[in-house]
């Protein structure tokens, strides 16, 4: 249902064998190389930081700070999403119970 988009894709992957240049491109702001730069940049700030306050540095807590936010939201979107699903499911329960 919400994956119609790649609808042209299997239907080429069907025929042949898919090649790279079969693929969608990726967009910039997720290429590997911007988001590994935006991660060094968090990464760097951990090493600073860590070596002025003399412990040592955490990639977990680089990691969270660059990439935390939006899996929060998106975590707290999809538990509300399966909130909605877990509904009907009790209501079924109740039902047939």
């Amino acid at each position: 249902m919400f994956n119609r988009w790649l609808n042209p894709l299997f239907k080429i992957g069907h025929k042949r064998k898919l090649e790279e240049d079969d693929m969608y491109s990726v967009l910039p702001e997720d290429r590997s190389q911007h988001l590994g730069e935006e991660l060094q940049g968090y990464w760097d700030q951990e090493v600073s930081r860590a070596q002025q306050d003399a412990w040592e540095p955490s990639l977990m807590k680089a990691i969270i700070k660059c990439y935390g936010k939006s899996y929060l939201v998106l975590g707290m979107l999809t538990f509300l999403e399966n909130r909605q699903i877990l509904k009907v499911l009790d209501l079924w329960r109740l039902l047939f119970f």
